[in-house]
């Protein structure tokens, strides 16, 4: 590279070469419309530099210039460099020869040869040169390129024979150096041959025409042959091109099935996740799934369709998350297997009956995964669902396998129930138990065969969140949200006390005897946490300000369940003006939003000594309220309270009462009913009569009745006995001949009756 003084108007160019200097050519410069600035195209630069691959600048390389988007720019430029000299790199066979000044092509001319003596004085003048051989012999068409390029325009032909041979020799100029050899072959090649036809034709030389007509109709003869073998492929290509398009089709509306079918799973796994359970109809775990027993040998077979022969062990699941993070913790707390052995199952047939669907939800969530109400399921693929279980399940192989033939053998079953084939898309419903009430929580106990009697199922701990509803967690769960200090101290008061603290449901039992031993207890429940349930019974003269005390400790320490026995609650003698009020404090409990359960037993004169306006105000966490204590009905303020309860609790789910033995009882249970929308189970007790209520959305299901004698009855009591509510009637002593009557009249007008 050397500066030079030549006008900048143009650029300066040579050869890149280590070994000599180059003749210096200068090309001249475009100015570019757009962007104000001087130019030199690509295709200027090749016009005069044939084999052109890059240019220099010293050690530098010169770049094309591109746009905003670093896109070469079209046509192909670089930018002019005044004053320097831009060196062109050739390709690998390029030589100082490719630079022709800028004078254009050569032209090679040909002429007419003799058919013998001349032909090899042609072949080697014409450069580059095609000679096409046409055996007579085969018939066979013999090409031979010697540049692979070829321009119709200037083709001269040589034809020369043999007895066996004849050669055309065809000639063209290089100005089409870029075409491919390829066409030699197709379109032009056979455009060669037709053209030497033509002029062996046109020459006389009837061998020649005759040899090359016979090697072109052979030619043409092994093209439509080809042409037949291409299109039998084409149609077998476009028949294997349907085929995949239909199998496309059925892949796409399996996926879209799949895809159904997971949605439906996934909102039928949330609905059940986000059922809440309150304490009183939560007895125990609610989350649980079935997995076949280990094989003596650790071997496993195929599961079959009959429960009977199937051996299945339940395992309760954690219910850990959002609930059971410490504060500003990020780890989530995902649900996973209790730390236990797992449960028999004792009558598989009747458990898979009742509980078959419900299963197969939850095994649906252990393998897809779910996140919904603050709990975190992860895909099993994912999942940490065994961690820390190992040693129980040491004889599984693959627990991954296990969920799959678990859900397959629920499938199987819920389709052999069903008496016919599922349909695409949806689930065996067995019983439609897509849910678990309380009740059914209760009855699953007896389907288990339970070794550990006393602890509670899975070793699982009650905690109950803030929002008041229930879960069951492992102890390392339970353990990180609550205190085990606090804990420890509580369970040392309690044993003072000759109380019980059941600390797996939160549970405490205890007789206090003194307000000194009271307060103790109150601050250690109160740190400990975790305290969902209190029967208390407190036995010392108690004033009003001691029973605000302990409302307030049992506010703080957000018991869900309380039992207060007042047998000694009397009131101090010297606190006249406030013996109307004496019990409000434990009434208001009821309106803390904390309480779902209220029971107040062996309370004397507790509806004389509460302002019952006042002492009740709303109450809509309120499910269950006991108050065993006489209602005075023929008085005003009973009516009074019995309107305030039935106001101020309309949540309430099961309602137990004592009432004056003349009140009608029929006439109560009506009302109550009709204010309560949400009552399912009323009790009344008037001693000589306890009846029970059992109610489903305003309309009573079934009455139950406790009687001493058929005579005691009342005409109010017979009427409302007889209209057919009764399933179940106690009577304490034998009928006379004189009740024979009335209890057949009971008898036949309630044929549910079982005792």
């Amino acid at each position: 590279m050397s500066d030079t003084n030549e006008s900048d108007v143009s650029q300066p160019f040579q050869l890149h070469s280590s070994t000599k200097s180059s003749e210096i050519i200068h090309i001249p410069t475009r100015l570019d419309s757009k962007s104000g600035q001087r130019v030199i195209r690509w295709k200027d630069i090749q016009q005069y530099f044939k084999r052109a691959k890059g240019l220099m600048n010293g050690r530098d390389v010169v770049l094309f210039l591109t746009d905003g988007n670093l896109e070469d720019l079209i046509p192909l430029r670089i930018a002019h460099y005044p004053g320097v000299v831009i060196e062109v790199v050739l390709g690998d066979d390029g030589t100082d020869d490719d630079c022709d000044g800028g004078q254009g092509a050569s032209t090679i001319h040909s002429t007419l040869s003799p058919p013998s003596s001349m032909y090899s004085d042609i072949t080697s003048a014409v450069t580059p040169a095609i000679i096409i051989r046409v055996s007579k012999d085969t018939n066979n068409l013999t090409y031979h390129d010697s540049n692979n390029n070829i321009e119709d325009s200037s083709v001269e032909t040589h034809i020369t024979s043999t007895q066996d041979t004849v050669t055309l020799c065809l000639t063209s100029t290089d100005d089409d150096a870029e075409d491919s050899s390829s066409c030699l072959t197709s379109t032009q090649g056979n455009r060669l041959v037709y053209n030497s036809y033509v002029r062996a034709i046109m020459s006389s030389q009837e061998l020649q025409t005759s040899t090359i007509q016979n090697s072109m109709d052979g030619h043409f003869d092994k093209l439509q042959l080809e042409m037949k073998k291409n299109q039998s492929l084409q149609e077998r290509l476009l028949q294997m091109q349907h085929k995949v398009e239909a199998n496309q089709q059925e892949m796409l509306q399996l996926q879209k099935q799949a895809l159904g079918r997971l949605a439906v799973i996934q909102n039928r796994v949330q609905a059940l996740l986000v059922q809440t359970y309150e304490l009183h109809e939560y007895p125990i775990p609610r989350l649980f799934v079935i997995l076949p027993k280990p094989k003596p040998e650790g071997l496993r077979e195929k599961l079959t369709t009959n429960p009977l022969v199937d051996q299945f062990r339940l395992y309760f699941l954690c219910e850990c998350g959002t609930h059971t993070m410490a504060e500003g913790s990020r780890v989530p707390h995902e649900i996973h297997l209790a730390k236990h052995e797992g449960y028999d199952i004792e009558k598989p047939k009747e458990f898979f009956e009742k509980y078959g669907s419900y299963i197969l939800t939850l095994m649906y969530m252990i393998k897809y995964g779910v996140m919904a109400a603050g709990l975190i399921v992860p895909p099993l693929t994912n999942s940490n669902i065994l961690e820390g279980f190992d040693s129980v399940l040491k004889n599984f192989e693959c627990f991954s396998s296990l969920v799959d033939d678990t859900i397959g053998f629920l499938q199987e079953l819920g389709e052999g129930e069903a008496g016919s084939e599922v349909v695409a898309g949806h689930q065996p419903e067995f019983g439609k138990l897509e849910v678990l009430e309380g009740a059914d929580l209760r009855q699953l106990e007896s389907y288990l065969a339970i070794k550990d009697q006393g602890r509670v199922l899975g070793n699982l701990y009650r905690v109950v969140t803030t929002e008041g509803q229930v879960k069951w967690v492992c102890f390392d769960h339970y353990r990180s949200n609550y205190r085990g200090l606090a804990t420890r101290q509580l369970q040392d008061v309690v044993e003072i006390n000759d109380g019980k603290f059941t600390e797996e449901t939160g549970k405490i039992k205890i007789k206090l005897a003194s307000h000194i031993l009271a307060k103790q207890f109150y601050n250690a429940m109160v740190k400990a946490r975790g305290i969902q349930e209190l029967e208390i019974k407190l036995k010392w003269d108690v004033s009003t300000e001691e029973l605000r005390v302990l409302a307030k400790a049992v506010t703080e320490a957000n018991v869900v369940v309380l039992e207060i026995d007042g047998s000694y609650l009397r009131g101090k003698k010297l606190e006249i003006l406030s013996r109307e009020r004496y019990f409000d404090p434990i009434l208001r409990l009821a309106s803390n939003g904390r309480i779902q359960s209220l029971r107040l037993v062996n309370f004397s004169d507790f509806f004389g000594r509460v302002d019952g306006p006042s002492s009740l105000t709303m109450a809509p966490k309120l499910r269950v309220l006991s108050i065993e204590a006489d209602i005075p009905f023929k008085e005003p303020v009973a009516n009074s309270f019995l309107s305030i309860i039935l106001q101020s609790c309309p949540m309430l789910n099961s309602l137990d009462l004592r009432i004056d033995q003349r009140y009608e009882v029929h006439t109560l249970i009506s009302r109550i009913i009709c204010k309560l929308g949400q009552l399912e189970l009323l009790m009344l007790n008037n001693r000589r009569l306890y009846t029970k209520v059992t109610i489903s959305k305003g309309t009573i299901q079934s009455v139950s009745m406790k009687i001493a004698r058929i005579r005691d009855l009342l005409p109010d009591d017979l009427e409302f006995s007889q209209k057919g509510y009764l399933e179940q009637l106690l009577v304490r002593y034998t009928p006379k001949e004189s009740d024979e009557r009335r209890l057949g009249d009971l008898l036949m007008k309630n044929p549910r009756i079982k005792k």
